[in-house]
């Protein structure tokens, strides 16, 4: 059977996204003014729940890094595709993205800094500040949630598992569906739309599962209000993920954490009453806020 407590555990506390916890640049202090913002920031992701320590992207980490020693982003993915062939014990993790199935490998910002180090991939001077970063951004509160007292949390003082509010994920757009397409009246009711046919399918699902625990997992939305927006358990939201992108990375990553044998019995499970055990409220309410940490790397490292 499918372990679901370790899925949820791979994934972030406080959303089924990950947060950007700190931004670190000055990486490349005299690059053109033109340049894109993304050529010389590196961002610190907060964790998935099972961690309490910022994560990072290493693909876009290298391509930053990587052009201090005049390497483009082919070098950077070598260089990526490397770690993940030669390193598969780190504790890798795939992200939730609301618009990308294929979400990047990301891994604990440590571990990363630490392979750099090992590979003498960057100068000294720019792993110690990679370092110096990551223990602000641990020692630092950096998010407030609305429940927890308005109290800023830092990372060690995260729950274990996601408040109720947390266990609902917002939709204001069927993940990984033509947002164009549904952002129009006709989009949002298209019987041609895989979102809108899978809502259909759910439904009776979402109905069983709400007699069954005495609390709503779905609130479908009006589809000709255009303010209205779906609110679905966290659960749901991956039962869709599996259904119209079984071969995603994000999904591959779910099937790894989980242990399911293939995607069908991964549905199967995380439509199991038995699953839904964490207390979920469907309410858009007030979000979570991130006290992101800004850090520039001092000279030219």
């Amino acid at each position: 059977m499918p372990d679901i407590p370790a899925l949820i555990a791979s994934q972030p506390v406080f959303s089924l996204s990950t947060e950007v916890l700190a931004t670190l640049s000055g990486f490349h202090p005299h690059a053109p003014a033109v340049a894109p913002p993304h050529h010389d920031r590196i961002e610190l992701l907060a964790p998935p729940a099972s961690h309490r320590e910022p994560f990072i992207d290493p693909l876009a980490a290298l391509t930053v890094l990587g052009a201090q020693q005049g390497m483009g982003h082919a070098q950077a993915r070598a260089w990526v595709n490397e770690l993940i062939d030669t390193q598969a014990s780190l504790d890798w993790v795939c992200f939730f993205d609301l618009f990308e199935p294929d979400s990047p490998p990301c891994l604990p910002a440590r571990q990363f800094v630490l392979w750099l180090r090992e590979g003498k991939l960057v100068r000294d001077a720019t792993a110690d500040f990679l370092d110096q970063a990551i223990e602000a951004v641990m020692s630092t509160p950096v998010l407030s949630w609305p429940t927890v007292h308005d109290q800023v949390l830092t990372l060690a003082e995260f729950p274990l598992t996601p408040p109720p509010l947390a266990m609902a994920t917002w939709l204001p757009a069927g993940p990984w569906v033509d947002i164009d397409a549904w952002g129009s009246p006709a989009g949002r009711v298209d019987a041609a739309n895989p979102y809108v046919q899978w809502r259909s399918a759910i439904a009776p699902v979402a109905a069983r599962l709400t007699q069954h625990l005495g609390e709503s997992v779905f609130h479908f939305a009006d589809l000709h209000e255009e303010l209205d927006d779906d609110i679905a358990h966290r659960l749901l939201v991956l039962h869709w993920c599996c259904t119209h992108q079984p071969r995603s990375s994000f999904v591959r990553h779910l099937l790894r954490v989980s242990g399911a044998p293939d995607v069908e019995v991964l549905k199967a499970a995380l439509t199991d009453p038995a699953h839904y055990v964490l207390p979920c409220e469907l309410d858009m309410g007030p979000a979570c806020f991130v006290r992101q940490v800004q850090m520039t790397c001092p000279g030219n490292p």
